[in-house]
């Protein structure tokens, strides 16, 4: 593929996860023409250092010849550093902007990048801090003709997640009657993949009710939010289907969904093995399934690519189905702080806090 035909990308927010976009980008063939960061020196290292990510991500970069970096920087070329992303038109037309920032900038950076007239616009999670906010990213990206996407639901690309929907689908466990999912980590955090993983194992069902509980007795501010220590959410969904997902806390799996049907029983995990296990009625064990193991940004590669190509199965995942496995984090806040369950067919006007104390929240 030559320069000219190379698609092409550019960075906003240059911290550690740039790092793994930057493998991606490289993998796929793509070019990265243009990164910025509210640090101005943050994108000028990154932009030093972007032909050599490969090798940094191999431990190799130490014995590298001199030669061998120049040919580097051949093949991966060195984006600019641009001190804006409204600077970055300099840099010509860009197929993706990639938004890698702390969530409280997502809706803004995002609708800037629309304006700007990327094609597509692809933005870390969680979406943004508020439905609110969500909607404007929509609205935004849909008038300036930008394609959407969050990087949360980039997991449902691995394999154990189409085997699993396939095995839920075919009726393999029966009728599933509960929803079990757990993170160690927050509901800002992974709580979005499980979320979306949820609503793709389940198509066509929705949340209809949540109510939250929240520990945060530590009162910890992380990325620019405010974080909980623990949180056990109860969801009903619309044909019956209750559930719970807990954060802080482990599982079956560090990150991972059950569901358990009138016929047996289904787990998935994200990152840790087993990927995937499932037992029916009938069976004395479970049956392991083991995808073939990611390495490390594999989702990240293929979601980018999907995105880029207007790829027909990643055209599923855009803002509106991100928005709606965001939704329920939302909710989960504002039930904790108003001490009663949401009904998710009702506007939700909580916006998760930035610091503690929260305002707003019951006594």
């Amino acid at each position: 593929m030559t320069a000219q035909n190379k698609k092409r990308v550019a960075l906003v927010g240059c911290g550690t996860i740039a790092k793994t976009h930057g493998l991606a980008i490289q993998d796929l063939g793509m070019q990265c023409v243009a990164v910025t960061d509210l640090r101005p020196e943050a994108a000028q290292a990154y932009a030093r250092a972007y032909p050599e990510l490969r090798a940094d991500w191999l431990q190799a970069a130490e014995w590298m010849t001199a030669p061998a970096r120049l040919k580097l920087r051949e093949i991966f070329p060195a984006p600019r550093a641009y001190a804006s992303l409204e600077e970055m038109q300099d840099a010509g037309p860009l197929d993706a902007v990639l938004i890698l920032t702390w969530p409280p900038s997502h809706c803004d950076l995002t609708c800037r990048a629309a304006a700007l007239g990327a094609k597509a616009v692809l933005c870390e999670k969680p979406m943004a801090m508020s439905a609110a906010q969500c909607d404007k990213m929509i609205d935004t990206c849909g008038r300036h003709g930008a394609r959407l996407a969050v990087y949360h639901e980039s997991m449902l690309l691995l394999r154990q997640f189409s085997e699993a929907r396939q095995i839920v689908a075919s009726g393999q466990i029966g009728s599933v009657e509960f929803v079990r999912a757990n993170t160690v980590s927050t509901l800002m955090d992974w709580s979005a993949y499980l979320w979306a993983g949820i609503l793709h194992l389940l198509p066509g069902r929705h949340i209809t009710r949540l109510q939250a509980m929240l520990d945060c007795t530590r009162q910890v501010t992380t990325f620019g939010h405010a974080q909980e220590d623990h949180a056990t959410v109860h969801f009903t969904m619309d044909n019956g289907i209750h559930g719970v997902l807990f954060t802080g806390q482990n599982g079956f799996s560090p990150h991972g969904i059950r569901i358990d049907g009138s016929q047996g029983s289904l787990e998935v995990s994200f990152i840790t093995a087993p990927t995937l296990r499932h037992w029916c009625a009938g069976t004395s064990s479970w049956r392991v399934i083991t995808p073939p193991r990611s390495c490390g940004y594999d989702d990240r590669r293929a979601f980018l690519e999907g995105v880029v190509s207007a790829d027909p199965f990643c055209r599923q995942f855009n803002g509106v189905t991100a928005k709606a496995s965001t939704l329920p984090i939302f909710a989960a806040w504002q039930s904790h702080c108003q001490r009663r369950p949401m009904e998710m067919d009702q506007p939700l006007s909580w916006e998760v806090p930035e610091r503690y104390p929260v305002r707003g929240a019951a006594d």
